[in-house]
């Protein structure tokens, strides 16, 4: 906005001064002067008076208004500040309401200077808000946020979150009309935190809406559609009709954006219909010209020209420029369509003068776009590449809201006047230029596609080789693993071991036992069909494993004459079902125990086998009283151990490998208080690996 001229200052303040003085005069009051005072009865109740009696006028008589108040103060001393002040601020309010805006901030820089010498914060922060407002409607945006920063400050100063909320939310409706989004949310984002403590539900609605504008600006349409539908069910409830028939707009807005053209014209439709009823003037044109725009996507120019014009009659009646200028762009946009160059020329150039005195940059931004169209229509490639320029500059100052101000100013800097015509190799040398510039783009664009697609397909084929390589090695783990398991089920289900159960059999049915070589019969079939499910498995449950083992045991047992004691010990806390183990782990340990360490003793064997609980470990230990490792036959059955332990410890190694696990055995020789050989302690750390 241009400064405020001086002259002009002057002119009204005189102006004003000599209403006053002659409102006062014809009161039949006396009027001292040179530092003479007036009567101050009753001071704070006509001070309340006047504030009752312009609300209630202000809105319906403007005119009644302002005889009312300078009514009230020619009733009152010029001493009295107070009601000066008050005085000057509600003039202010009126000339606001009458769209005289000059006037208005006139009137409010006297109430400013008034409510300063009372030292009345409150009030001085009241008045700046007001002021912000004039200068926001005037189209002077910056202006209008630094009466709302200084207004801030002081309400945060006197702790009222009234008076902050209200600051806040100006505040970032100057910072949307800027384009700078993402500090406005922050913004109303600090509202709604006010505002939810006090449970204000209107003006939570008011927030949740804002930001639903907020981020369908920002393109994030999932966000806008979850706020603006939050406002329109409190609004709903509520029965406010203008608030709910703006949301119902904005939902169109967003459903246009999204390409959802027939959801967009029902919610235009309802809007519009609940505006019409109403009598909502402003929305109406609004909404007529959201219309138009929605028509213009589905390829229906001569019907959306119909809806841009009612829109700017509307505007034109209201005096409102800004939407003034939106109808005229959109009827140039909705000529250009139909190539009627010439006549859409005419309302884009009396629609960039409007946005001038509106000052948007998305405004300028869009009707830029209409004239370079328009003049690349009648051949003149000299200002379509002049608007053409200008529209970028618009669009990318949308996208940065740090360089704002400075892409405003370039904006302004630009002259609507058409140029003389240059001669025809000038002319003809800047059309080339503008075309090998668009060329230019056009293969850049082209560049980074196919570099994009190009790097896109790269990150797949790698994906895939490295998935491929991935589950190779997985499959060939669970092959080397199934290989390792056939080998050791031939270990543990070796001849030897088989003959000799056989035979003991055997022995107990020419022995005419039969109830004994039943029993031993019933366990060998049992342990042949268990190690055979579980072998089929990597891993199985605890309870199979020690099922399995437990039958080993007893058949061992039975058929070495009962040369040993075993018991098997868990934990009560250990859910055996439900853990799992690699199979067939501790059977080869516990044979080894057997054949190695307990049979070629003299004395009563002992084996335990113990599962304790370590938090989220568990810990199987295998402890024998045989003859030590040292001391154990170096023969066939040596050999046997270490081929049966060789393989079962390759195959741990495997599925440590393939679930990445850490399984490990730890052998110890144990020993008396001679130190003498006492037997041999196994123990595996197992995580703990669930069903």
């Amino acid at each position: 906005m241009k400064p405020y001229p001086l002259i002009k200052i002057l002119l009204r303040s005189i102006t004003l001064s000599y209403q006053w003085f002659i409102l006062i005069a014809s009161t039949g009051i006396s009027v001292t002067i040179a530092g003479n005072t007036f009567s101050d009865k009753h001071d704070s109740i006509a001070i309340i008076e006047l504030d009752e009696g312009v609300d209630s006028l202000v809105k319906n008589d403007p005119a009644s208004a302002l005889k009312f108040i300078r009514k009230g103060l020619g009733s009152q001393s010029n001493s009295n500040k107070e009601f000066m002040a008050e005085s000057w601020k509600n003039f202010g309010i009126v000339y606001y309401k009458e769209s005289d805006y000059d006037s208005a901030i006139y009137c409010y820089k006297n109430a400013l200077a008034l409510f300063k010498n009372l030292n009345d914060t409150v009030k001085y922060a009241e008045i700046l808000l007001k002021t912000g407002n004039v200068y926001f409607d005037m189209g002077d945006l910056k202006l209008a946020e630094s009466q709302y920063t200084e207004a801030l400050k002081l309400y945060r100063y006197t702790g009222n979150r009234s008076g902050q909320s209200r600051a806040m939310n100006n505040m970032a409706n100057a910072l949307s009309y800027q384009g700078n989004y993402k500090k406005a949310i922050e913004y109303y984002f600090n509202v709604l935190r006010l505002e939810e403590q006090n449970n204000n539900k209107e003006t939570i609605a008011a927030c949740n809406y804002n930001l639903g504008i907020m981020y369908s600006n920002l393109k994030n349409y999932e966000n806008a559609l979850t706020y603006c539908r939050k406002s329109l069910s409190v609004y709903d409830a509520l029965g406010e009709k203008q608030n709910k028939c703006i949301i119902l707009n904005q939902l169109a807005i967003i459903h246009v954006e999204n390409n959802h053209l027939d959801s967009a014209l029902y919610f235009y439709d309802k809007a519009l219909n609940i505006s019409h009823e109403a009598g909502f003037l402003s929305l109406t044109a609004l909404i007529e010209n959201n219309i138009a725009e929605a028509l213009l996507r589905l390829d229906m120019p001569e019907k959306a020209f119909g809806h841009f014009n009612d829109s700017y009659q509307l505007s034109l009646q209201l005096n409102d420029k800004r939407g003034m200028a939106l109808a005229l762009t959109g009827l140039g946009k909705s000529l250009n369509v139909q190539k009627y160059y010439s006549k859409a020329l005419v309302r884009l150039k009396e629609a960039y003068t409007l946005s001038s005195q509106v000052k948007s940059v998305e405004l300028v931004k869009f009707i830029a776009e209409e004239l370079s169209i328009a003049y690349e229509g009648l051949n003149d490639s000299q200002n379509a590449l002049k608007f053409y320029k200008i529209f970028k500059v618009m669009e990318d100052s949308l996208l940065n809201s740090e360089n704002i101000e400075k892409i405003t100013t370039l904006k302004l800097e630009y002259d609507f006047e058409i140029e003389k015509k240059q001669s025809e190799l000038v002319q003809l040398q800047k059309d080339m230029a503008y075309r090998q510039k668009l060329e230019k783009m056009r293969i850049n664009r082209l560049i980074l596609l196919l570099t994009g697609s190009g790097l896109f397909l790269i990150m797949l084929l790698v994906l895939l080789v490295y998935r491929y390589r991935q589950k190779s090695n997985i499959n060939e783990l669970k092959a080397e693993i199934n290989k390792n398991m056939q080998r050791l089920l031939g270990q543990q289900m070796n001849p030897h071991f088989i003959f000799n159960t056989l035979k003991s059999i055997q022995n107990f049915i020419l022995d005419n036992n039969i109830e004994r070589s039943n029993y031993f019969l019933t366990k060998f079939s049992k342990l042949i069909r268990k190690v055979l499910e579980n072998s089929q498995y990597e891993m199985i449950s605890l309870h199979d494993e020690l099922e399995a083992l437990e039958l080993y045991l007893e058949l061992e047992n039975l058929r070495l004459k009962n040369k040993f004691d075993y018991n098997l010990k868990v934990e009560g806390n250990i859910d055996r079902s439900e853990i799992k183990v690699p199979s067939l782990l501790l059977q080869p340990y516990v044979e080894n125990a057997i054949w190695h360490g307990i049979s070629k003793m003299e004395k009563r064997g002992s084996i335990l086998i113990s599962i304790a609980n370590e938090g989220d470990h568990i810990r199987c230990s295998l402890e024998d009283n045989g003859l030590g490792r040292n001391n154990s036959d170096s023969g066939t059955h040596a050999s046997h151990k270490s081929l049966g332990t060789t393989i079962t410890e390759k195959r741990i190694n495997l599925i440590n490998t393939l679930y990445k696990i850490d399984i490990s055995p730890r052998i110890t020789d144990l020993t008396d208080k001679e130190g003498q050989a006492s037997g041999t302690r196994v123990e595996f750390v197992l995580p703990l690996i669930y069903n």
